[in-house]
């Protein structure tokens, strides 16, 4: 494998995907990010559901797809839109980097399994209940089916920074002085943005192919998190 300068950031406008933007800035590494929205010029205007990329692939050696949606209820509701944009346009792109024989990272989900315990290994079997975790485990397959010697999957757990919405939506309550509500019987292993960036950079300047789960050391339930977060914060 060439050594690895230009990174393309697929969909660099989101949560995880605008924080490695800005974040691989300041490396050394050459960075270059994809937005369907077209308001800031340095960027790449591309979407998904394009059905032929506006832009030469060939020009980079990393593709990291952050693009696609990620809440859970519009792919309930919307099975056959969110079906199209996170498996078949995905697989469409998935499909080009093989073509020009691209380094390929996936974010994927703890979402392909059910839940019932609290830390699973990369062995151990999915078992999705929710169509975003099938849509991320469809991808999934056909990755390590297609492209496994040059490729890493990460599977994420609950992503959290001050972008994310449950965030938001405590401070928006906070300063507000509204309750706070928090589930004490749904659980998350929070995991920052930080620390995916690190992870990141090692499996680049490694170059490891695989599946890899990136998650907090602890669970917490959601209420648990939120005391632990508002006394961190003072």
């Amino acid at each position: 494998m060439k050594n690895i300068r230009k990174i393309l950031i697929v969909g660099s406008d989101g949560e995880i995907g605008s924080y490695l933007y800005k974040k691989f800035k300041e490396s050394s590494f050459e960075i270059y990010g994809t937005s369907r929205r077209n308001q800031n010029k340095s960027k790449i205007k591309f979407d998904l559901l394009d059905k032929e990329l506006t832009f030469d692939l060939c020009e980079f050696d990393v593709c990291i797809i952050c693009a696609g949606i990620n809440n859970i209820d519009i792919c309930e509701k919307n099975s056959d839109f969110a079906y199209d944009v996170n498996v078949l346009s995905t697989i469409r792109l998935v499909e080009e980097c093989k073509k020009n024989n691209i380094f390929l990272i996936y974010f994927s989900s703890v979402s392909i399994f059910d839940g019932k315990i609290s830390f699973y290994g990369v062995e151990d079997n999915p078992s999705p209940f929710t169509k975003y975790g099938l849509y991320k485990l469809e991808v999934e397959k056909f990755i390590q089916q297609e492209y496994p010697h040059m490729s890493a999957i990460l599977r994420l757990t609950k992503v959290i920074s001050e972008n994310t919405p449950i965030i938001k939506k405590w401070l928006l309550n906070y300063k507000s002085k509204r309750s706070i509500i928090a589930y004490q019987d749904k659980y998350i292993s929070p995991i920052s943005l930080g620390e995916i960036f690190i992870s990141l950079n090692i499996i680049i300047k490694t170059k490891f192919c695989g599946i890899y789960h990136l998650g907090g050391s602890q669970e917490l339930s959601f209420y648990e998190f939120a005391l632990k977060y508002f006394r961190e914060k003072n």
